[in-house]
């Protein structure tokens, strides 16, 4: 068996695990909202509102997504910002290396 036979094997057991798992994660949420039908209020201090306890736990859900793309976002554009810093020092110091291996030797 080659080398790509079995790469594309383990990734058919992959898609098929992660179709199983979402097809179990959304069970799981169907389940969840059905046993959480009940009316709740929530107070904002300035503000109350009423709704079923499935809905403002998907709204928390969704805030913390917002919030933690948001987070991945300002890290992964400094860690950018650090890659091309690094790529412009390993530049100069290649062109350092360059020119210092091009100076005629010295005997002192």
């Amino acid at each position: 068996m080659s080398t790509e036979t079995a790469d594309q094997q383990r990734s058919a057991v992959g898609r098929v695990l992660m179709v199983l798992a979402l097809v179990l994660v959304f069970c799981l949420g169907v389940a969840l909202a059905f046993t959480n039908t009940e009316h709740v209020t929530v107070d904002l201090l300035v503000a109350e509102f009423s709704g079923p306890l499935i809905f403002w736990m998907v709204i928390e859900l969704l805030i913390v997504v917002v919030i933690m793309l948001a987070v991945s976002a300002l890290r992964v554009a400094r860690l950018k910002r650090q890659i091309k810093r690094q790529s412009r020092q390993i530049k100069d110091q290649e062109a350092e290396l360059k020119n210092l291996r091009n100076l005629p030797i010295h005997d002192v």
